[in-house]
Protein backbone atom coordinates (compact mmCIF):
# COMPACT_ATOMS: atom_id res chain seq x y z
CA UNK A 1 0.00 0.00 0.00
CA UNK A 2 1.49 3.81 -0.93
CA UNK A 3 1.72 5.93 1.99
CA UNK A 4 -0.99 8.46 2.75
CA UNK A 5 1.43 11.14 2.31
CA UNK A 6 2.82 9.83 -0.65
CA UNK A 7 2.29 11.95 -4.05
CA UNK A 8 -0.06 10.41 -6.82
CA UNK A 9 2.07 9.29 -9.75
CA UNK A 10 1.44 11.70 -12.94
CA UNK A 11 -0.80 9.77 -15.42
CA UNK A 12 1.83 11.45 -18.07
CA UNK A 13 4.79 9.93 -17.27
CA UNK A 14 2.94 6.38 -17.41
CA UNK A 15 4.23 4.03 -20.10
CA UNK A 16 2.90 1.01 -21.63
CA UNK A 17 4.73 -2.16 -22.61
CA UNK A 18 6.57 -1.56 -26.07
CA UNK A 19 4.78 -4.21 -28.47
CA UNK A 20 7.15 -5.09 -31.32
CA UNK A 21 5.50 -4.57 -34.85
CA UNK A 22 5.23 -7.35 -36.83
CA UNK A 23 6.87 -7.47 -40.23
CA UNK A 24 4.40 -7.51 -43.06
CA UNK A 25 4.40 -10.79 -44.80
CA UNK A 26 5.51 -9.14 -48.10
CA UNK A 27 9.14 -8.60 -46.22
CA UNK A 28 9.32 -11.96 -45.20
CA UNK A 29 8.67 -13.29 -48.03
CA UNK A 30 11.65 -11.26 -49.87
CA UNK A 31 13.69 -12.34 -47.03
CA UNK A 32 13.17 -15.99 -48.04
CA UNK A 33 13.41 -15.16 -51.69
CA UNK A 34 16.95 -13.85 -50.80
CA UNK A 35 18.13 -16.54 -48.67
CA UNK A 36 16.50 -19.14 -50.63
CA UNK A 37 18.44 -17.45 -53.72
CA UNK A 38 21.94 -17.14 -51.80
CA UNK A 39 21.16 -20.48 -50.83
CA UNK A 40 21.16 -21.86 -54.79
CA UNK A 41 23.90 -19.65 -55.71
CA UNK A 42 25.86 -21.16 -53.33
CA UNK A 43 24.94 -24.84 -54.02
CA UNK A 44 25.47 -23.48 -58.01
CA UNK A 45 29.31 -22.96 -56.86
CA UNK A 46 29.41 -26.24 -54.94
CA UNK A 47 28.43 -28.30 -57.98
CA UNK A 48 30.62 -26.57 -60.29
CA UNK A 49 33.45 -27.28 -57.97
CA UNK A 50 32.74 -30.97 -58.34
CA UNK A 51 34.87 -32.95 -61.29
CA UNK A 52 32.71 -34.50 -63.96
CA UNK A 53 33.90 -37.47 -63.10
CA UNK A 54 32.33 -37.65 -59.45
CA UNK A 55 28.87 -36.23 -61.06
CA UNK A 56 28.92 -38.58 -63.27
CA UNK A 57 27.94 -36.91 -66.74
CA UNK A 58 29.58 -33.86 -68.92
CA UNK A 59 26.82 -31.78 -70.84
CA UNK A 60 27.86 -29.89 -73.83
CA UNK A 61 25.69 -28.84 -76.61
CA UNK A 62 22.50 -30.13 -75.52
CA UNK A 63 23.52 -33.59 -74.29
CA UNK A 64 24.33 -34.83 -71.35
CA UNK A 65 27.75 -37.47 -71.86
CA UNK A 66 29.69 -39.75 -69.74
CA UNK A 67 32.95 -37.76 -68.11
CA UNK A 68 35.94 -37.72 -70.49
CA UNK A 69 38.50 -40.42 -68.98
CA UNK A 70 40.90 -41.16 -72.13
CA UNK A 71 42.44 -38.81 -75.58
CA UNK A 72 41.29 -40.66 -78.57
CA UNK A 73 44.39 -42.17 -81.32
CA UNK A 74 42.74 -43.03 -84.20
CA UNK A 75 46.50 -43.53 -85.73
CA UNK A 76 46.56 -46.42 -87.70
CA UNK A 77 48.98 -48.90 -90.07
CA UNK A 78 48.86 -49.84 -93.50
CA UNK A 79 46.45 -52.36 -92.34
CA UNK A 80 43.88 -50.15 -91.00
CA UNK A 81 44.30 -50.95 -87.59
CA UNK A 82 45.63 -49.24 -84.43
CA UNK A 83 49.18 -51.07 -83.92
CA UNK A 84 52.70 -50.94 -85.40
CA UNK A 85 53.32 -51.19 -89.04
CA UNK A 86 54.22 -55.05 -89.29
CA UNK A 87 57.15 -56.21 -91.32
CA UNK A 88 58.23 -59.13 -93.09
CA UNK A 89 57.60 -62.23 -91.37
CA UNK A 90 60.86 -63.67 -89.72
CA UNK A 91 61.44 -67.37 -89.63
CA UNK A 92 63.34 -67.07 -86.20
CA UNK A 93 60.47 -64.97 -84.52
CA UNK A 94 57.10 -66.28 -83.59
CA UNK A 95 54.87 -64.43 -85.03
CA UNK A 96 51.54 -64.05 -83.16
CA UNK A 97 48.02 -62.72 -84.55
CA UNK A 98 45.76 -61.27 -81.61
CA UNK A 99 42.35 -60.70 -83.15
CA UNK A 100 39.53 -59.16 -80.90
CA UNK A 101 36.74 -56.37 -80.87
CA UNK A 102 37.35 -52.37 -79.53
CA UNK A 103 39.54 -54.06 -76.35
CA UNK A 104 42.30 -54.84 -78.68
CA UNK A 105 41.33 -52.18 -81.80
CA UNK A 106 42.06 -49.76 -78.18
CA UNK A 107 41.65 -46.42 -79.49
CA UNK A 108 41.65 -45.20 -75.74
CA UNK A 109 45.92 -45.37 -75.43
CA UNK A 110 48.55 -44.62 -77.79
CA UNK A 111 49.88 -47.40 -79.19
CA UNK A 112 52.77 -48.47 -76.82
CA UNK A 113 49.82 -49.13 -73.91
CA UNK A 114 47.57 -51.10 -75.67
CA UNK A 115 47.20 -54.90 -75.30
CA UNK A 116 49.20 -55.98 -78.33
CA UNK A 117 52.55 -53.96 -77.21
CA UNK A 118 52.37 -55.19 -73.53
CA UNK A 119 51.76 -58.81 -75.21
CA UNK A 120 54.70 -58.35 -77.43
CA UNK A 121 57.22 -56.59 -74.29
CA UNK A 122 55.64 -59.76 -71.81
CA UNK A 123 56.43 -62.23 -74.41
CA UNK A 124 59.74 -61.59 -75.19
CA UNK A 125 61.01 -60.59 -71.57
CA UNK A 126 59.73 -64.15 -69.97
CA UNK A 127 60.99 -65.67 -73.07
CA UNK A 128 64.45 -65.00 -74.08
CA UNK A 129 65.77 -67.53 -76.10
CA UNK A 130 62.86 -67.18 -78.29
CA UNK A 131 61.41 -63.38 -79.91
CA UNK A 132 58.12 -63.43 -80.71
CA UNK A 133 56.05 -60.30 -82.49
CA UNK A 134 52.37 -59.40 -82.41
CA UNK A 135 50.27 -58.03 -84.65
CA UNK A 136 46.63 -56.59 -83.01
CA UNK A 137 43.79 -56.49 -85.67
CA UNK A 138 40.47 -55.15 -83.93
CA UNK A 139 37.73 -52.96 -84.27
CA UNK A 140 34.68 -51.65 -81.98
CA UNK A 141 31.47 -54.06 -82.89
CA UNK A 142 33.06 -57.20 -84.12
CA UNK A 143 32.52 -60.45 -83.12
CA UNK A 144 33.68 -63.73 -84.58
CA UNK A 145 31.97 -63.82 -88.10
CA UNK A 146 33.95 -60.25 -88.21
CA UNK A 147 37.22 -61.99 -87.20
CA UNK A 148 36.72 -64.58 -89.90
CA UNK A 149 36.52 -62.34 -92.79
CA UNK A 150 39.20 -60.22 -91.69
CA UNK A 151 41.18 -63.97 -91.52
CA UNK A 152 40.24 -65.04 -94.88
CA UNK A 153 41.15 -61.66 -96.91
CA UNK A 154 44.38 -60.43 -94.31
CA UNK A 155 44.88 -62.61 -91.38
CA UNK A 156 46.98 -65.87 -93.22
CA UNK A 157 48.64 -63.60 -95.00
CA UNK A 158 50.64 -62.53 -92.42
CA UNK A 159 52.16 -66.14 -91.84
CA UNK A 160 51.23 -66.56 -87.96
CA UNK A 161 52.30 -68.89 -85.47
CA UNK A 162 50.26 -68.23 -83.26
CA UNK A 163 46.51 -67.06 -83.43
CA UNK A 164 44.56 -65.73 -80.22
CA UNK A 165 40.85 -64.73 -80.42
CA UNK A 166 39.95 -62.13 -77.37
CA UNK A 167 36.53 -63.12 -77.17
CA UNK A 168 34.02 -60.41 -75.05
CA UNK A 169 31.65 -62.73 -74.54
CA UNK A 170 29.25 -59.66 -73.16
CA UNK A 171 28.62 -58.30 -76.54
CA UNK A 172 30.29 -60.83 -78.87
CA UNK A 173 28.19 -63.56 -79.02
CA UNK A 174 25.09 -61.16 -79.64
CA UNK A 175 27.37 -59.52 -82.39
CA UNK A 176 27.68 -63.24 -84.15
CA UNK A 177 23.61 -62.71 -85.15
CA UNK A 178 23.52 -59.23 -87.06
CA UNK A 179 20.03 -59.19 -87.02
CA UNK A 180 19.90 -59.11 -83.44
CA UNK A 181 22.79 -56.52 -83.15
CA UNK A 182 20.83 -53.99 -84.67
CA UNK A 183 18.02 -54.27 -82.45
CA UNK A 184 20.36 -53.57 -79.24
CA UNK A 185 22.38 -50.63 -80.77
CA UNK A 186 18.17 -49.13 -81.87
CA UNK A 187 17.66 -50.09 -78.06
CA UNK A 188 20.91 -48.62 -76.74
CA UNK A 189 20.25 -45.22 -78.99
CA UNK A 190 16.82 -44.71 -77.06
CA UNK A 191 17.49 -45.54 -73.33
CA UNK A 192 18.49 -42.57 -71.04
CA UNK A 193 20.65 -45.52 -69.48
CA UNK A 194 22.53 -47.87 -71.96
CA UNK A 195 24.70 -49.32 -69.57
CA UNK A 196 24.77 -49.20 -65.69
CA UNK A 197 26.34 -45.08 -64.79
CA UNK A 198 25.96 -43.80 -68.50
CA UNK A 199 23.26 -41.81 -70.07
CA UNK A 200 21.97 -41.26 -73.26
CA UNK A 201 20.21 -37.92 -72.26
CA UNK A 202 19.06 -34.83 -74.40
CA UNK A 203 17.97 -31.23 -72.87
CA UNK A 204 14.83 -32.05 -74.46
CA UNK A 205 13.73 -35.43 -72.50
CA UNK A 206 15.73 -34.02 -69.48
CA UNK A 207 13.30 -34.06 -66.32
CA UNK A 208 12.75 -30.68 -64.74
CA UNK A 209 15.33 -29.13 -67.07
CA UNK A 210 14.62 -25.52 -66.89
CA UNK A 211 18.32 -23.60 -67.00
CA UNK A 212 20.51 -25.03 -69.09
CA UNK A 213 23.78 -22.87 -67.71
CA UNK A 214 23.17 -24.38 -64.54
CA UNK A 215 25.30 -26.84 -63.10
CA UNK A 216 22.73 -27.56 -60.27
CA UNK A 217 19.80 -27.71 -62.54
CA UNK A 218 21.74 -30.37 -65.22
CA UNK A 219 22.51 -32.03 -61.67
CA UNK A 220 19.27 -32.43 -60.58
CA UNK A 221 17.81 -33.33 -64.36
CA UNK A 222 20.57 -36.01 -64.85
CA UNK A 223 19.42 -37.94 -61.50
CA UNK A 224 16.02 -37.75 -61.82
CA UNK A 225 16.39 -39.27 -65.32
CA UNK A 226 18.19 -41.91 -64.07
CA UNK A 227 16.63 -42.89 -60.64
CA UNK A 228 13.06 -42.12 -63.37
CA UNK A 229 14.87 -44.35 -65.92
CA UNK A 230 12.59 -42.37 -68.35
CA UNK A 231 12.86 -43.16 -72.07
CA UNK A 232 12.43 -47.20 -71.83
CA UNK A 233 15.28 -47.17 -69.19
CA UNK A 234 12.73 -49.85 -67.55
CA UNK A 235 13.48 -52.68 -69.48
CA UNK A 236 16.57 -54.57 -70.05
CA UNK A 237 19.56 -53.98 -72.28
CA UNK A 238 19.77 -56.72 -75.23
CA UNK A 239 23.31 -57.57 -74.01
CA UNK A 240 22.59 -58.37 -70.63
CA UNK A 241 20.56 -61.27 -72.22
CA UNK A 242 23.22 -63.23 -72.81
CA UNK A 243 23.35 -63.92 -69.07
CA UNK A 244 19.95 -65.74 -69.18
CA UNK A 245 19.44 -68.53 -67.85
CA UNK A 246 16.27 -69.02 -70.69
CA UNK A 247 17.56 -68.56 -73.86
CA UNK A 248 15.65 -67.55 -76.71
CA UNK A 249 15.79 -68.40 -80.32
CA UNK A 250 17.82 -65.82 -81.38
CA UNK A 251 20.16 -65.99 -78.61
CA UNK A 252 20.73 -70.17 -79.59
CA UNK A 253 21.68 -69.08 -83.62
CA UNK A 254 23.84 -66.65 -82.05
CA UNK A 255 26.09 -68.97 -80.30
CA UNK A 256 25.90 -71.60 -83.07
CA UNK A 257 27.23 -69.17 -85.15
CA UNK A 258 29.95 -68.39 -82.69
CA UNK A 259 31.10 -72.13 -82.55
CA UNK A 260 31.33 -72.32 -86.11
CA UNK A 261 33.59 -69.32 -86.90
CA UNK A 262 35.75 -70.49 -83.70
CA UNK A 263 36.04 -73.89 -85.01
CA UNK A 264 36.70 -72.63 -88.35
CA UNK A 265 39.21 -70.45 -87.97
CA UNK A 266 41.05 -73.14 -85.23
CA UNK A 267 40.94 -75.71 -88.35
CA UNK A 268 42.35 -73.08 -90.83
CA UNK A 269 45.13 -72.11 -88.43
CA UNK A 270 45.87 -76.05 -87.68
CA UNK A 271 45.97 -76.61 -91.04
CA UNK A 272 48.83 -74.10 -91.40
CA UNK A 273 50.84 -75.32 -89.14
CA UNK A 274 50.13 -72.82 -86.44
CA UNK A 275 48.28 -72.64 -82.62
CA UNK A 276 45.03 -71.37 -82.33
CA UNK A 277 43.66 -70.36 -78.89
CA UNK A 278 40.91 -68.57 -77.07
CA UNK A 279 40.99 -65.66 -74.41
CA UNK A 280 38.07 -64.41 -72.57
CA UNK A 281 38.25 -60.73 -71.63
CA UNK A 282 36.41 -59.42 -68.31
CA UNK A 283 33.88 -57.15 -67.70
CA UNK A 284 33.58 -53.98 -65.66
CA UNK A 285 30.36 -55.79 -63.84
CA UNK A 286 32.04 -59.39 -63.90
CA UNK A 287 34.96 -58.46 -62.10
CA UNK A 288 32.49 -57.34 -58.90
CA UNK A 289 31.86 -61.20 -58.60
CA UNK A 290 29.32 -62.87 -60.27
CA UNK A 291 26.93 -62.53 -57.33
CA UNK A 292 27.86 -58.92 -56.67
CA UNK A 293 28.12 -58.28 -60.40
CA UNK A 294 24.28 -58.98 -60.83
CA UNK A 295 23.38 -57.33 -57.50
CA UNK A 296 24.92 -54.50 -59.40
CA UNK A 297 23.38 -54.76 -62.43
CA UNK A 298 19.72 -55.50 -60.49
CA UNK A 299 19.80 -52.11 -59.22
CA UNK A 300 20.42 -50.40 -62.83
CA UNK A 301 17.77 -52.39 -64.39
CA UNK A 302 14.82 -53.53 -61.77
CA UNK A 303 13.38 -55.29 -64.59
CA UNK A 304 16.38 -58.01 -64.22
CA UNK A 305 14.93 -59.19 -60.50
CA UNK A 306 12.10 -60.72 -62.27
CA UNK A 307 14.24 -63.77 -64.01
CA UNK A 308 17.33 -66.07 -63.48
CA UNK A 309 20.97 -65.30 -64.49
CA UNK A 310 24.12 -66.53 -64.50
CA UNK A 311 27.20 -63.82 -65.17
CA UNK A 312 29.99 -66.76 -65.24
CA UNK A 313 27.73 -68.70 -67.28
CA UNK A 314 28.67 -67.59 -70.80
CA UNK A 315 32.41 -67.76 -70.34
CA UNK A 316 31.80 -71.47 -68.97
CA UNK A 317 30.26 -72.04 -71.78
CA UNK A 318 33.29 -71.00 -74.28
CA UNK A 319 35.39 -73.21 -72.27
CA UNK A 320 33.43 -76.21 -72.67
CA UNK A 321 32.81 -75.39 -76.42
CA UNK A 322 37.02 -75.00 -76.73
CA UNK A 323 37.06 -78.00 -74.63
CA UNK A 324 34.95 -80.01 -77.19
CA UNK A 325 37.28 -78.91 -80.15
CA UNK A 326 40.34 -78.80 -78.23
CA UNK A 327 40.96 -75.31 -78.28
CA UNK A 328 43.31 -73.94 -75.81
CA UNK A 329 41.37 -71.48 -73.45
CA UNK A 330 41.68 -69.34 -70.75
CA UNK A 331 39.72 -66.88 -68.71
CA UNK A 332 40.77 -63.80 -67.55
CA UNK A 333 37.75 -62.70 -65.40
CA UNK A 334 39.25 -64.68 -62.40
CA UNK A 335 42.24 -62.90 -62.38
CA UNK A 336 40.41 -59.80 -62.52
CA UNK A 337 38.07 -60.25 -59.93
CA UNK A 338 41.19 -61.54 -57.68
CA UNK A 339 42.78 -58.21 -58.42
CA UNK A 340 39.85 -55.96 -57.90
CA UNK A 341 38.67 -57.36 -54.72
CA UNK A 342 42.63 -56.14 -53.44
CA UNK A 343 41.40 -52.91 -54.46
CA UNK A 344 42.61 -52.27 -57.89
CA UNK A 345 40.69 -50.52 -60.60
CA UNK A 346 41.20 -52.04 -64.39
CA UNK A 347 38.40 -50.52 -65.86
CA UNK A 348 37.35 -47.19 -67.29
CA UNK A 349 34.62 -46.00 -64.18
CA UNK A 350 32.76 -45.27 -67.07
CA UNK A 351 33.77 -46.38 -70.38
CA UNK A 352 33.66 -50.15 -69.42
CA UNK A 353 36.89 -50.92 -71.19
CA UNK A 354 40.51 -51.51 -69.50
CA UNK A 355 42.78 -48.97 -68.55
CA UNK A 356 46.22 -48.51 -69.56
CA UNK A 357 46.86 -50.60 -65.94
CA UNK A 358 44.23 -53.27 -67.24
CA UNK A 359 45.54 -53.32 -70.51
CA UNK A 360 48.83 -54.05 -69.09
CA UNK A 361 47.51 -56.72 -66.61
CA UNK A 362 45.90 -58.84 -69.11
CA UNK A 363 48.78 -58.64 -71.26
CA UNK A 364 51.08 -60.00 -68.35
CA UNK A 365 48.72 -63.61 -68.09
CA UNK A 366 48.33 -63.52 -72.00
CA UNK A 367 51.99 -63.89 -72.45
CA UNK A 368 51.79 -66.61 -69.71
CA UNK A 369 49.53 -68.59 -71.73
CA UNK A 370 50.84 -67.96 -74.81
CA UNK A 371 54.22 -69.02 -74.07
CA UNK A 372 53.09 -72.76 -72.08
CA UNK A 373 50.80 -73.46 -75.48
CA UNK A 374 53.58 -72.80 -77.98
CA UNK A 375 55.87 -74.84 -75.97
CA UNK A 376 53.39 -77.70 -75.33
CA UNK A 377 52.88 -76.91 -79.47
CA UNK A 378 56.63 -76.82 -80.29
CA UNK A 379 56.93 -80.32 -77.97
CA UNK A 380 54.13 -82.33 -79.94
CA UNK A 381 55.55 -81.23 -83.41
CA UNK A 382 59.22 -82.72 -81.86
CA UNK A 383 57.65 -86.28 -80.88
CA UNK A 384 55.46 -86.17 -83.89
CA UNK A 385 56.94 -89.23 -86.31
CA UNK A 386 57.62 -87.51 -89.89
CA UNK A 387 56.64 -88.78 -93.20
CA UNK A 388 57.69 -92.69 -93.94
CA UNK A 389 60.76 -92.79 -95.51
CA UNK A 390 59.85 -95.32 -98.88
CA UNK A 391 62.97 -97.20 -99.68
CA UNK A 392 64.60 -96.76 -102.96
CA UNK A 393 64.72 -100.05 -105.20
CA UNK A 394 68.35 -101.36 -106.04
CA UNK A 395 69.04 -100.82 -109.85
CA UNK A 396 69.05 -103.71 -112.61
Amino acid sequence: MMPADAPSPDPASRSDPVVPRRAPWWMKAIVLVVALALALVGAEFAVRAIPAQTLGFEYADGEFAQPKEFDTDRTVNSLGFHDVEPGPKRDDVRRVLLFGDSYIGDVRHPIPQTPGRRLEHYLNARSPDQEYEVIAIGNGGWGQIDQINVWETTGYKLKPDIVVTLMLTFNDILDNNPAMSRDAQSQKNEMVQPRPGRTNLTSENAPLFWVKGSRLNQLLSHRLARVGRAGGGDSIPLAYEVYALDESEAWAKAWKVTEDCVTHLSDDVRGRGGVCAIVTASTPHGVLGAKRGLEALQAAYPAMKDRRWDLDGPDLRVKTLCERHDIPFLRLESAFREATAAGRELHFKYNGHWNAEGNDFAASFMADFILRIDHEHAAESANRPGPKEIPVPADG
